[in-house]
């Protein structure tokens, strides 16, 4: 079964509503994820994971993944890795540690994920990567969530590829 972006224009407008994103960030569907988490924020706080409704996310479900950080920050865990990210990527990664991947750009994953849990701030990123073994252009936001205002305990990331 093949699953469809899930985001609407009628969603992505709503959240980008909110609250005007970055100028850094231009895909419109990575603009609503940033207006949605940047609304869940409370007197600049980053939000927790509680504070994330799973129904409000419906439009990024399929190009989000959800990362557990390990040891602060020394590794990360896949907790939820999107049906659209297994289909572009080829791979469940689901549980999965990131530095136990056999890929070549495993440090460049760690960093970019250490990034977002040293600043406590959102990180934008758009790269090319190897996905079923041909190259790929993606835009990624990384989002971090803090259980009451603490330490970044999870990432929130949206994968898009690029056309």
């Amino acid at each position: 079964m093949l699953f469809r972006d899930s985001t609407t224009r009628r969603d992505v407008a709503t959240w980008a509503a909110v609250t005007a994103a970055p100028p850094d960030i231009q895909m419109p569907a990575l603009r609503g994820l940033w207006s949605y988490w940047n609304g869940k924020r409370v007197d600049g706080r980053l939000p927790g994971r509680d504070a994330i409704n799973p129904f409000e996310l419906r439009p990024w479900l399929g190009r989000l993944l959800l990362m557990d950080v390990v040891d602060s920050g020394r590794d990360f865990r896949y907790r939820l890795h999107g049906t659209g990210l297994v289909q572009l990527f080829g791979v469940d990664l689901t549980a999965r540690l990131v530095s136990g991947l056999a890929v070549p750009d495993v440090d460049r994953l760690l960093n970019e994920a250490r990034a977002a849990v040293a600043s406590r701030d959102y990180v934008h990123i758009e790269a090319t990567v190897v996905a079923e073994k041909q190259f790929v252009a993606i835009s990624k936001l990384i989002l971090p969530l803090a259980t009451r205002g603490g330490a970044v305990d999870i990432l929130m990331v949206g994968i898009y590829r690029r056309r």
